[in-house]
């Protein structure tokens, strides 16, 4: 797990390469604090070589190249980056773990030279073999940028569900990329433009990540489960995707089975660390899951095996004890994480810009602290129960849509069973299930909802801005459930999530793995049909009867989503003389209203998630120095 920078410079010669470089890599340097490396090419008279950087005169476009390290795999200098294959004809800067390398050298160890033990080097040599063809066989979290010198051109890639992330800018004659907006904005000498289209939309209907877009008009994102090329003329390809979400179906009386063994896989492929590895660990079955299963791999070692776990006195739905009859029951080292109110002013400034763009909800503060204390602990690994609910269909407002499917299928009464049995198991009288479907089928009427409350505190010209289309493809799909199901995984629920866990982590030089979302595990969970995503009004049904034998089964068949829960309102109004001042001393042009903010806060919406979203962005736009 790293930060990778860099840029290729076709036209302009405006840039100063290693300050340029230089700068870029410093404003990441808490995602790779044990170690950097540079590459150039074509700056300075002659080839000249430190033990950090190095200077070639090939052929080929200027070139600059970065890397800061989190030592994962091979502690060693051998794994520094950015890599060179042994015959110097590939170069790679990644940030990731590819968690079936030791399969894939293997397959390689025949025609290949591996002069380290790191997964790095299998990039390379699986590049050399296959090509971009190569990316199909990864089952890991990866973003990287590999410098093909014969071909001329710099390969760019993204893992199949957007794990790591890629950010780039083209402009005046230059491609420059990295691991957050921030160092991209470095080299640009720019604070950022506001996209307003994306903040809009933001604001409205609370999604972010959603598609090539960021927050800032100058910075784009690769999309998950894409690839692209910049070559030595400047001609930039169009994004290609090399991972698409399947048609085919997986069913039978085996499935719990089979959904066991595939996490038995990804969880046993992600426990390959070369330093300590944790767990965060809530009161769901999503969490549990990861914990127990990582437990009973790790046999006798369990016991020093760490999960971690969120707890706060203010909070009524506060987890830690159900978290400890998870932890209890898989033999490992619990942790309880209690929340520090008095420095929550400070830990805000620190998240904010942390963040780097707006983010939906303060739970993110909650994770933050979470990777704080692994940090503190020395775990330099965390697993995590993310992806659960998208693999396997766990979002009610997702659920209760499977009873229309039915009704429209020709199964009536299969409808009337499931709307009827999510009353007892999730907690959602039929009447709801009917209203919420009916009103999320209807995406004029959601926006409108969605749009009215935060119409007053938010300039209506700049929401103006938010695109139908967007509206449009968030709420419906030709495919029915599996479509919206699709839908949440790729773009409008998972994307921004995983952004903010990676923020949150890499903040404190923690890598976080997520091995519910392990590309084989992926494929599995679209591929079910839906009677094993909801049976008898149990969301992530085929997940729940996979683990039945494994976690306790108040753990199990639980009504309720649980996660990082933090007592927002009670955060909000303990940091409201803070954050008024903030509110007070906004841009000119930031479309937000501070004192409509205020009176909102007065009228006791302080819990309200659109008014957090208001904040989030007048305190971005506040701290970042952004402008429209």
């Amino acid at each position: 797990m790293c930060g990778i920078a860099g840029f290729v410079e076709w036209e302009s010669k405006e840039r100063r390469p290693y300050e340029t470089l230089n700068t870029m890599l410093q404003t990441i340097r808490h995602r790779g604090p044990d170690d950097w490396g540079m590459v150039f090419n074509r700056f300075g008279d002659g080839a000249r070589e430190e033990a950090r950087i190095k200077w070639f005169n090939l052929c080929g476009p200027r070139l600059a190249v970065g890397h800061r390290r989190l030592s994962i795999l091979d502690l060693s200098t051998a794994g520094r980056q950015p890599l060179w294959s042994h015959d110097g004809a590939y170069c790679i800067t990644y940030n990731g773990e590819i968690y079936n390398y030791v399969e894939l050298r293997a397959e390689l160890a025949p025609d290949a030279q591996f002069r380290t033990r790191t997964d790095t080097e299998v990039l390379l040599e699986a590049y050399r073999r296959w090509g971009t063809s190569m990316l199909e066989k990864l089952d890991g979290m990866f973003a990287f940028a590999l410098w093909d010198v014969k071909a001329q051109k710099l390969i760019c890639a993204r893992d199949p569900v957007g794990i790591k992330p890629f950010y780039f800018a083209l402009e005046r004659g230059c491609f420059v990329f990295a691991s957050e907006p921030k160092a991209v904005l470095a080299a640009l000498d720019t604070p950022g433009h506001v996209d307003a289209a994306r903040i809009s939309e933001f604001l409205a209907l609370g999604i972010s990540d959603h598609d090539e877009g960021t927050s800032y008009e100058e910075v784009r994102q690769l999309a998950p489960g894409h690839w692209m090329s910049v070559d030595s003329s400047g001609a930039v390809s169009t994004p290609k995707p090399f991972w698409t979400v399947g048609h085919a179906v997986v069913d039978g009386e085996h499935v719990p089975q089979i959904v066991r063994e595939h996490i038995q896989v990804a969880v046993q492929r992600q426990l390959r660390s070369d330093v300590p590895v944790g767990s965060c660990l809530s009161g769901g079955v999503d969490s549990g899951t990861v914990t127990t299963t990582a437990a009973q791999v790790l046999g006798r070692e369990a016991r020093c095996f760490n999960a971690l776990t969120l707890t706060n006195k203010d909070l009524k739905e506060d987890e830690s004890h159900l978290a400890s009859i998870t932890a209890r029951n898989a033999g490992v080292k619990w942790t309880a994480v209690e929340s520090q109110p008095g420095t929550l002013v400070e830990e805000l400034e620190e998240l904010i810009g942390g963040m780097d763009e707006p983010f939906f909800s303060l739970s993110v503060l909650g994770q933050r602290q979470i990777m704080q204390k692994a940090s503190q602990l020395g775990i330099k690994v965390m697993l995590d129960g993310q992806g659960g609910d998208e693999v396997f269909l766990g979002y009610l407002r997702l659920a209760q849509r499977v009873g229309s499917e039915y009704f429209w299928r020709g199964s009536p009464l299969s409808a009337i069973r499931e709307w009827h049995a999510l009353g007892h198991n999730a907690s959602q009288p039929v009447w709801m299930s009917l209203i919420s479907t009916l009103f999320f089928a209807t995406p004029r009427l959601v926006h409108f909802r969605n749009a009215s409350r935060v119409s007053k505190s938010i300039d209506c010209d700049f929401l103006r801005q938010l695109r139908p289309n967007v509206v449009q493809e968030m709420y419906t799909s030709a495919e029915g459930v599996s479509g919206l199901q699709a839908a949440e995984l790729t773009r409008f629920c998972l994307p921004q999530l995983l952004r903010m866990e990676d923020r949150n982590s890499m903040a404190y030089s923690v890598e976080a793995r997520v091995p519910l979302l392990a590309t084989p595990l992926v494929n599995l969970g679209l591929a079910l049909p839906l009677n094993w995503k909801v049976r008898n009004g149990w969301t992530k049904y085929a997940m729940r009867m996979a683990m039945k034998d494994s976690l306790p089964p108040e753990i199990v068949w639980s009504d309720r989503k649980r996660g990082f829960e933090v007592p927002q309102a009670q955060w909000v109004e303990a940091a409201r003389p803070w954050i008024a001042g903030k509110l007070a001393d906004l841009p000119r042009d930031c479309p937000v209203k501070g004192a409509e903010l205020i009176k909102a806060l007065d009228n006791g919406k302080a819990g309200e998630p659109w008014v957090w979203r208001c904040l989030s962005v007048a305190l971005w736009m506040h701290s970042s120095g952004v402008h429209i």
